[in-house]
């Protein structure tokens, strides 16, 4: 196939884009570097022009609710126009699993924008599969760099079923494999993992969640990070706290997807930290 995926120089995107050349497909990789502007739409529709399936893996570094939902929701439309009008079949959303949930993305702008983005493309013109995933080991790193002082970390209290972004995009470079070519699994409930669509919705789009194994706090990933490489993101705090301050729903375990009905990777934090 023919696939074209935006924000392809991140760290999702790029990993998808590997694993999809691997498999044998020609991969158009699509950034502002390479001149494609999804939230203005500049280059978008040339770039997007004849491709069989498009992959928005897209993002912005905001914490910031106004420009986060400004730069998803005008993106999103733009690539379903674009996506539509070049001739593609679907197209693959990355997103996070638990950010619709209500109350998810009160404390949270960044979240605020990927609900806007979600919202986007279950309206849009085209069929779209929107890929949930629920956080990485990776991120502990993150946290630690933004939310650290000296020797104290006190990082957002959030409960979470983190998997290897590796492993994420093993899944979802697959997913984009299997319906890439119109192929779209039907939906078994308690079988498989692709939700239905909601009522008014196109009814080939999809829903498909990933999570990994274990249950744990921001904290408690740290902690197990630390334990094992001595440091974080380059520091090594000698206390990680944890605070609500991203709301109470994030901290009690919004962001975690059931079992039931999800992809659940098999690769443990102490397996991914062994190897």
């Amino acid at each position: 196939m023919d696939i074209a995926v935006l924000g392809a120089t991140g760290t999702i995107g790029s990993l998808v884009a590997d694993r999809l050349e691997a498999a044998g497909n020609d991969v158009r990789r699509l950034s502002r570097a390479s001149g494609v502007n999804t939230e203005t739409g500049e280059g978008l529709e040339a770039a997007l022009d004849g491709a069989d399936v498009v992959v928005d893996a897209t993002n912005i570094a905001t914490i910031r609710a106004t420009p986060a939902v400004r730069f998803f929701a005008r993106s999103a439309k733009n690539i379903a126009a674009a996506a539509k009008k070049g001739g593609a079949g679907r197209v693959v959303c990355i997103s996070i699993a638990g950010v619709t949930k209500p109350g998810a993305a009160l404390g949270f702008g960044y979240y605020r924008g990927k609900c806007a983005q979600e919202r986007g493309y279950r309206a849009a013109p085209i069929p779209t599969t929107i890929i949930r995933s629920a956080q990485w080991f990776e991120l502990g790193e993150q946290m630690v760099a933004q939310a650290s002082l000296g020797p104290v970390a006190v990082l957002p209290q959030m409960r979470m079923a983190p998997l290897a972004t590796e492993r994420a995009a093993d899944h979802i470079a697959e997913e984009i494999i299997a319906t890439g070519r119109g192929v779209v699994p039907e939906i078994v409930p308690g079988q498989n993992a692709r939700l239905a669509p909601e009522e008014g919705e196109d009814p080939r789009n999809r829903i498909v969640r990933l999570r990994g194994p274990e249950e744990m706090t921001s904290a408690q990933l740290v902690r197990r990070i630390l334990g094992a490489r001595g440091s974080v993101a380059g520091r090594s705090p000698s206390l990680v706290a944890e605070y609500p301050y991203l709301g109470r729903r994030l901290a009690g375990g919004v962001l975690v997807p059931s079992s039931e009905g999800t992809i659940v990777d098999d690769l443990t934090l102490d397996q991914w930290l062994a190897a």
